[in-house]
């Protein structure tokens, strides 16, 4: 999965982030991973304190694909941007990560265990 593919997956299946991607592509052209990333991880956190549950879970499902799906930078921007920009070691997060799928609730024990020097 490129970065285009997710765009176009999160234009079709997530209408809820439509507005977010206009202003995204406006301001960068062509997108950019890491900065897509930190703004699906913010809304996707409005979802989440909304109870917004159909849409948030439409919204991880793609994430979670580009974790383990996405080109190398995909991938890493999820990492980054989205896990460990959450932190998944806060424990006011926890409800919040616990709504993930399992390959992105996964990645956040890894950036956890980061964190924490394991």
């Amino acid at each position: 999965m490129s970065l285009e593919d997710l765009v176009e997956a999160l234009r079709r299946d997530v209408p809820e982030v439509r507005d977010l991607l206009r202003a995204h592509l406006a301001h960068l052209p062509g997108g950019d991973e890491f900065v897509l990333m930190g703004l699906l991880r913010d809304r996707a956190l409005e979802l989440f304190v909304l109870q917004q549950t159909s849409a948030l879970d439409r919204l991880l499902a793609l994430v979670d694909r580009a974790l383990g799906d996405g080109d190398e930078a995909l991938a890493d921007a999820v990492a980054s941007d989205f896990v460990s920009a959450t932190p998944p070691w806060d424990a006011a997060m926890d409800g919040f990560v616990a709504s993930w799928p399992v390959s992105l609730r996964a990645q956040a024990a890894i950036e956890t265990a980061r964190f924490n020097g394991i």
